[in-house]
């Protein structure tokens, strides 16, 4: 898709074919919209401005189960907070991780937003943003004893996705983690990061020798970050 002043323009991936709707076409298509939601629903059409500056910083705002972006009081994009699987904080930001869809074959994984620290007395923004997204968000939460529990585990995780996993050309880090294990999610929990992974999306469990010949490492392959 191409948008441009002579209008926005399709193009198939598999046969090439373009086709192109001029500013005139859409405006006819509107006011036919226009008719159809009035006629039908009862309901009537109004026109929203939305940012297209493409910046990257602006104020976070609630309506109901949506969290709105917006740039110079215009909406730049809206996240339906059901599709939020997880909401971690660290000290300035947090990070919303997203459900993964099985038959998209592109898929959004995690989005970072940077509070900064209010002036405030006793206001914690980071947490306010955190309680707010979680009364929405379809989070895994834990609910009775876990099944067991591993303690100050070494593990090695993706700088960018914080995963259990082993994914080559991506820098890791190191961390100690303890692991919590329910019947429906694995509970990570790290000195900056906690995460969840689903039981369901596991794919493989590999049993991996060390070099050193005594240790082993075990490998979580996670199939929300492999597709």
């Amino acid at each position: 898709m191409k948008l441009s002043e002579q209008g926005i323009a399709f193009r198939n991936l598999k046969t090439g074919k373009a086709e192109t709707l001029a500013p005139s076409d859409i405006a006819v298509e509107q006011s036919r919209l226009e008719k159809f939601f009035k006629n039908t629903l009862n309901k009537t059409m109004t026109e929203k401005e939305f940012s297209v500056k493409g910046w990257n910083y602006g104020a976070a705002k609630f309506e109901g189960s949506v969290l709105s972006f917006e740039v110079s009081n215009l909406t730049s994009f809206e996240i339906p907070l059901h599709n939020v699987s997880s909401c971690t904080t660290g000290k300035n930001e947090v990070t919303l991780e997203f459900h993964q869809p099985d038959e998209a074959p592109t898929n959004l994984m995690e989005m970072r937003f940077h509070i900064p620290t209010s002036e405030l007395a006793g206001e914690d923004p980071v947490e306010a943003f955190q309680q707010k997204v979680s009364e929405k968000a379809s989070i895994l939460t834990a609910t009775g004893e876990s099944l067991v529990t591993f303690q100050e585990l070494h593990c090695l995780t993706p700088r960018w996705g914080h995963k259990l996993v082993a994914y080559k050309k991506v820098l890791c880090c190191s961390g100690r983690y303890d692991i919590k294990c329910y019947p429906t999610f694995l509970q990570l929990h790290g000195k900056s990061f906690n995460f969840n992974i689903p039981v369901e999306s596991v794919l493989r469990l590999f049993l991996l020798p060390h070099m050193d010949g005594r240790h082993h490492f075990f490998v979580v392959s996670d199939t929300s970050l492999f597709g």
